[in-house]
């Protein structure tokens, strides 16, 4: 995923912006945040000053603020989570990794910040439970655990916006 899509949905970024018109077409200020580092970036638009911007309210952006219809297809979490599994995106050595999937992706949670510290926690906590016997391959690093089941929720859900499985 390149350019501005992967800017704020590959995940670990979050754009802000503020509009100056009621259609919000006009975009003198931007915010790019890097969730992991904290590294913050400011842009003004040509000929805006910060004075003007500073009274402007703030907005996360969302699909919709580009997009005036979903341009992708929604899935249910069932359909996404095996779409995600028969792609290798989420390990199948995990142990009832379908089953402890679709718990955690069919939770609700407030915000997509919520889901993104929850849902790898409860992951890697279900992952490390003893197992009497792990597959050749090995138990998976935990880096592999809860990401991947995280992009197939942040892929079809939106809690801000009241967007939740099959809505």
């Amino acid at each position: 995923m390149k350019g501005i899509h992967h800017a704020h949905f590959a995940g670990g970024y979050e754009i802000r912006y503020a509009a100056s018109d009621p259609k919000l077409e006009k975009i003198p200020w931007v915010e790019s945040r890097n969730t992991r580092t904290g590294e913050t970036k400011r842009f003004l638009g040509e000929g805006a000053k910060a004075e003007q911007v500073a009274g402007l309210e703030k907005r996360t952006m969302q699909c919709v603020d580009c997009h005036n219809r979903p341009t992708h297809d929604f899935l249910l979490p069932e359909r996404a989570l095996d779409r995600a599994l028969a792609l290798g995106e989420i390990p199948e050595t995990l142990p009832f990794i379908k089953k402890e999937g679709l718990a955690v992706l069919k939770a609700s949670y407030a915000s997509d910040a919520e889901a993104a510290q929850k849902i790898p926690a409860a992951i890697e906590r279900i992952t490390r439970r003893p197992i009497r016997r792990w597959p050749r391959t090995g138990r998976p690093t935990s880096r592999r655990r809860g990401r991947p089941i995280l992009a197939v929720y942040q892929r079809n859900v939106f809690p801000e916006q009241k967007v939740t499985w099959g809505s």
